[in-house]
């Protein structure tokens, strides 16, 4: 016979005391069922703080860039002078996906914004240096190399309240 924490004497291979219901664990349990809940929050923690792909750099070698260096204009002094990300991250909020590519060879950081619930990719640059602000480039349809126009952004994106525009192009 055991004693239960109300005092009680239990039977040996009792799980549960019947006088207050308390319930016996072996110890071998015990230690899977912490093991398991420390692994869990660990993998909890490591998906909410080690995910930030946000702000990111890769380096991109001409080869693997030439589909984006094709689409990207000549960076220009004064083009912009708003930063056209910025605005768009406030109008719209967080992107679900950010990352800053360089492009070698052409001197250009490319900035792009995923919006998976607008279904829209919002391709920015600037100079190497970021000195001039970030200005649109293009829009893609989300996940694939399909480009979008400027009035279908401004569809999807009803949040940009019809302020996605390429200024450097002139297109829509």
């Amino acid at each position: 016979m055991k004693k239960c924490k109300c005092g009680k004497p239990v039977a040996n291979n009792a799980r549960t005391c019947p006088n207050c219901g308390h319930r016996f664990t072996s110890a071998p349990v015990l230690f899977l069922a912490w093991g398991f809940g420390i692994i869990l929050l660990g993998a909890m923690l490591g998906a909410i703080f080690g995910n930030s792909s946000t702000n990111t750099q890769h380096q991109v070698t001409p080869s693997a860039a030439s589909s984006a260096a094709t689409s990207v204009p000549e960076v220009k002094a004064g083009i912009a002078k708003t930063d056209e990300a910025a605005m768009v991250i406030r109008a719209c909020g967080k992107p679900s996906r950010e990352y800053v590519e360089i492009v070698k060879g052409q001197n250009t950081k490319v900035r792009h914004l995923i919006y998976r619930q607008f279904k829209t990719e919002l391709f920015y640059y600037t100079d190497e240096k970021g000195s001039t602000p970030w200005t649109l480039g293009n829009a893609f349809e989300d996940g694939q190399d399909e480009t979008i126009t400027m009035t279908e952004a401004n569809r999807r994106m009803p949040c940009a309240k019809g302020k996605l525009k390429n200024t450097v192009l002139g297109i829509d």
